[in-house]
């Protein structure tokens, strides 16, 4: 009997380990499976995209390839690296177009054909044109073609993109808050798996470089092509298709971590208006920036709030409301940029910012339309940006250059009509004309046409005057002989530095520091040199040689100094040069 119950107590304990690892194979099997899914659903994802897209992604990979073969020393195949160049360029702007046609008709087969061959002629155009050396190109002026075209393809493709964004959200039938979140999102988990595979390339790379031989520039076309290959896919797969709805650590992270944030940042900034209201001053020229940058920041945290499943959020019920919190701080921004713009005129980097505020206003009354009708007005955005850029870049009288061109110069008229200028008004005039002449190819036309040859001249001529104070004083001996009669030795100078009271601090080549007094030189500047320009080339001769001490002399072959005449200021100064030993 006893043994018959060792046998079945052994039987026992055997099947409880069977069970023990089918349960530990099972929970292992589970994790496989999870990781096999997310990897296969992955890959099927991208190649799922590739049959939608195939066109646009072998564009992609094809310039990602050019791309690739580019990389690296390419002095000795000029000639192919130009080609190469005329490809990638041809591709991705092939790649761009006939995304619209494989989105919008991607069951009728022929129109996408037919966009295919379409995209093809404007690339080739616009790879002839770009590239093209001639002076005359189409019986017009090459610099005038050039951007002209450009303009317009920028205008076409900012519209064929967009087009193809708002195409997907309508596809997809979901709300286009819940579109963007889910987008970024998604974009966000592709970029972090393809870094992972980035990096982890890389290293695999790098150690073969270490210990079997150098690849050279391998590791970059590599990573490059992959980039066109992969990434690219799964971006796009990420815009193109209906992917998860965001989890709740997603929503924690938006209404808990990234909200917050930004409301700290409006109460900065509302304690800043405070500031300039009891301080009776004017905004900064940095505010602009910071507020561009918070609506940049700030649409894309209000858009995924509401986008996002956290309705049982506490921060989520008050988050509809939070966008409106940013409108004063259009008037802020109005109110700095305009008083730039009456002061010194419309510049690019002005204009721009005029752009900005309306594409805010313009947001901000499409987001209270949504916010009162419960519709998709929001989307609409996305037409108002292809209006936009039209307006910017090709409608005459509206465009950039336009408005530079005609507020600069009104500028230049009315600073030229003073018989006397001063050194605020040659800089004044000298900034209005460089806006011209350099805000397009119309720019140094109208400039030519307008005012005379001399007049152009000596505008050029107030390039570098000076209204700060500061002067750059120069001076280069050049390669000539140095009289060494009466030392013994001879070091060379490799190092200096200022102190203060017009002594700096010399380092020999003998490893030695010396003092040298400057305050003769600073002297004669004084005396002989205005701060009428900005730079100015010193005539040191016979005016080189400076005392040490009672054995030894500085000899200066070249020398650069910062300084402020007006104030006798030294800001900064570099010697070269040799010290001379008895």
């Amino acid at each position: 009997m006893s043994e018959e119950k060792d046998i079945e107590e052994k039987d026992i304990e055997e099947k409880d380990i069977e069970n023990k690892d089918i349960d530990n194979n099972g929970i292992e099997g589970k994790r496989t499976n999870k990781i096999t899914k997310l990897l296969c659903r992955l890959l099927e994802g991208v190649r799922d995209t590739i049959k939608d897209y195939p066109v646009t992604l072998i564009s992609v990979i094809i310039a990602a390839l050019l791309g690739a073969l580019c990389i690296g020393d390419s002095s000795d195949y000029l000639a192919l690296n130009d080609l190469y160049e005329k490809g990638i360029s041809f591709f991705l702007i092939m790649s761009a177009q006939v995304i619209l046609y494989e989105e919008i008709f991607r069951k009728k087969t022929r129109i996408r054909i037919a966009g295919c061959f379409l995209s093809a002629i404007i690339s080739a155009v616009y790879v002839f044109i770009l590239f093209n050396d001639n002076e005359i190109v189409f019986g017009a002026e090459s610099e005038a073609v050039k951007q002209n075209f450009i303009r317009f393809l920028a205008v076409y493709l900012t519209v064929m993109i967009l087009g193809s964004i708002y195409h997907m959200y309508k596809r997809l039938e979901e709300d286009f808050e819940v579109f963007c979140t889910r987008a970024f999102l998604e974009l966000c988990k592709t970029t972090f798996i393809y870094g992972l595979f980035a990096v982890g390339l890389a290293i695999i790379v790098l150690i073969f470089n270490e210990l079997i031989f150098d690849t050279g520039d391998f590791l970059e076309q590599l990573e490059l092509f992959l980039a066109g290959g992969i990434y690219s896919a799964m971006c796009l797969k990420a815009v193109s298709k209906k992917n998860d709805p965001p989890g709740k650590f997603a929503g924690i992270c938006i209404v808990y971590v990234l909200q917050p944030m930004l409301i700290i940042s409006f109460i900065i900034i509302y304690v800043y208006i405070i500031k300039i209201f009891v301080t009776d001053s004017i905004p900064s020229n940095t505010i602009f920036g910071i507020l561009a940058f918070l609506f940049s920041v700030g649409m894309p945290i209000f858009t995924m709030i509401n986008g996002s499943n956290s309705e049982n959020m506490l921060l989520k019920k008050g988050s509809k409301f939070l966008p409106y919190a940013f409108i004063p701080f259009i008037f802020l921004q109005v109110w700095s940029m305009g008083i730039r713009i009456q002061a010194h005129g419309f510049t690019v980097p002005r204009y721009g910012a005029v752009v900005l505020i309306v594409c805010e206003v313009i947001y901000f009354i499409l987001y209270l339309i949504h916010h009162i009708t419960h519709n998709q007005s929001i989307s609409l955005i996305l037409f108002f940006l292809m209006v936009i850029a039209a307006l910017v870049l090709v409608v005459p009288g509206i465009c950039f250059d336009d408005v530079v061109i005609n507020s600069q110069i009104k500028r230049l008229d009315e600073a030229l009509a003073n018989e006397e200028l001063s050194k605020e008004g040659k800089h004044s005039v000298y900034s209005a004309y460089r806006e011209i002449y350099y805000v397009s190819y119309r720019g140094e036309r109208i400039l030519e046409n307008k005012y005379e040859e001399a007049l152009r001249d000596e505008i050029n001529d107030y390039d570098d005057i000076n209204i700060g104070g500061g002067v750059n004083f120069d001076y280069n001996k050049g390669e000539e002989e140095i009289n060494i009669s009466g030392y013994n030795m001879l070091y060379n100078v490799t190092d200096c530095e200022y102190t203060q009271e017009y002594s700096c601090l010399i380092k020999s080549a003998a490893d030695k520091d010396y003092t040298v007094d400057l305050t003769e030189l600073y002297e004669w500047i004084d005396d002989n040199y205005s701060d009428e320009r900005n730079y100015v080339s010193l005539d040191l001769t016979d005016r080189n040689l400076y005392r040490i001490d009672d054995k030894r002399d500085l000899y200066i072959t070249s020398l650069y100094t910062d300084y402020d005449v007006s104030l006798g200021k030294v800001e900064y100064i570099n010697i070269n040069g040799y010290i001379l030993e008895k």
